[in-house]
């Protein structure tokens, strides 16, 4: 998919390495970044995101530059919410997706995407964006800037994915009794955070309100869940003092439990994930270890967040190389039953 990932601390260092090819460009969210001096002889795509890494360090300012192999090609989908006409998807085996992170559309648009791709194709991705969590542009080519955006990349090359999260249920299940796309109003008939504070603070002992609300319920997720399957995560981001704005959209009727986690736990689930990705790539040894690991996890573990990083590198051989980004929320089909997007949780594809 990649035939080499470097990384950039400027983007005039950046520019001066470009040659000749089609290339994936991770730009973190603090970096110097004009759009309009990248060069145009060349192909380029790629998102903004809160972090990127490299080996087994997180960068706010930097450039991650992949170059793609020659049997892998990029398209940016401007609206997610249209009807997509992609030829020939079927045919091949792996995917890089990036979505706008804030967009209410991601749902939409992986359900109709997963209806043009092959059945054993397997699929990594997340969501672009910046943690200051206003929606914008964060998709682009070296020619414009996306917002409610898609990118797809495809490969006929072959990769392993796997993933896993660590949390575990606090309380419930509850039901979602009113919702709309990302922002949850009801859960058994009561207002959304009225319920949930009540929760936390029995079990924090920490009073929350929406000045502090993000800070706090960082550790306390809220689970999809599913039958004999992982809960799928949605991260409390912000509330109105009713409702509570997630990061991906929640069904009304859906059974839901608040999560809590422990460092240990999630540090573990990380290198679950890095040891399921070497095993579903077949009959090769992987290069290349591409992260997409939720930025809330950072700002869960805080300093412990290099220990779930050397857990995922311990996992593969000392020459792989570790890269990829921190991202509002991650993307993957490990079930094949569809494509999901995923909360706090680490994903990675062995290239």
């Amino acid at each position: 998919m990649f035939q080499n990932v470097n990384f950039f601390k400027s983007q005039d260092s950046l520019n001066n390495s470009l040659k000749e090819g089609k290339y994936l460009l991770l730009v973190a969210q603090n970096s110097k970044f004009e759009l309009k001096d990248l060069p145009k002889d060349v192909a380029i795509v790629g998102g903004i995101f809160p972090r990127i890494v490299f080996h087994e360090q997180t960068y706010e300012e930097g450039f991650l530059l992949a170059k793609m192999s020659p049997c892998t090609s990029a398209l940016i989908i401007e609206h997610m919410d249209g009807e997509l006409e992609i030829p020939d998807l079927e045919k091949l085996n792996s995917f890089m997706i990036v979505v706008d992170g804030l967009s209410s559309k991601i749902d939409y648009f992986l359900e109709s995407f997963f209806e043009l791709i092959g059945e054993n194709a397997m699929i990594i991705g997340g969501g672009a964006g910046k943690l200051t969590l206003k929606q914008e542009p964060v998709i682009f080519s070296n020619y414009d800037m996306y917002q409610d955006a898609a990118l797809i990349i495809g490969s006929y090359d072959l990769m392993g994915v796997g993933l896993k999260h660590g949390w575990s249920e606090l309380e419930g299940p509850f039901i979602v009794t009113d919702s709309k796309n990302c922002e949850l109003k009801q859960i058994n008939y009561m207002d959304a955070f009225k319920f949930y504070k009540n929760i936390i603070e029995k079990h924090s002992k920490t009073l929350i309100n929406k000045d502090n609300f993000f800070d706090i319920a960082k550790g306390y997720p809220f689970g999809i869940n599913r039958y004999s399957k992982e809960a799928i995560v949605r991260d409390p981001i912000t509330t109105n003092g009713n409702s509570i704005t997630l990061v991906g959209n929640i069904d009304i009727n859906a059974v839901i439990s608040v999560l809590k986690g422990s460092k240990s736990d999630l540090i573990d689930a990380s290198r679950k994930a890095a040891l399921c990705a070497i095993k579903n790539l077949p009959n090769k040894k992987p290069k290349q270890a591409l992260l997409v690991d939720c930025i809330s996890r950072l700002l869960y573990l805080d300093t412990s967040f290099e220990d779930e990083l050397r857990s995922i590198a311990n996992e593969f051989d000392k020459n792989t190389i570790l890269w990829g980004v921190l991202s509002l929320g991650e993307i993957a089909n490990v079930n094949r039953e569809k494509i999901e997007f995923y909360n706090k949780t680490c994903v990675i594809g062995a290239l």
